[in-house]
């Protein structure tokens, strides 16, 4: 999660998305390092790997914290699922 204060309009942004804050970071402090390669492939791949995280990986560890909730619930939350 980023969260930072908007200078110019007093506001807060908030993004939890890697790509979305990453993508922010680059286009707010383009004076500043990059993140991500300046090589148009590289930086495909760069993002490519990203995503392989978000969708690859982090469901799985999603199903484990679900099982724990369930788990540290006695039930509770797959209980109030079937019920639906």
């Amino acid at each position: 999660l980023l969260e930072c204060s908007d200078v110019l309009t007093g506001g807060t942004i908030r993004l939890g998305q890697s790509i979305a804050i990453i993508d922010f970071l680059e286009e707010a402090f383009p004076l500043r390092k990059s993140l991500l390669p300046k090589n148009l492939v590289e930086r495909a791949i760069a993002r490519q790997m990203a995503e392989i995280i978000n969708s690859g990986t982090q469901p799985l560890q999603n199903i484990f914290s679900l099982r724990d909730f369930e788990m540290r619930s006695s039930g509770a939350i797959n209980a109030a699922e079937e019920a639906k």
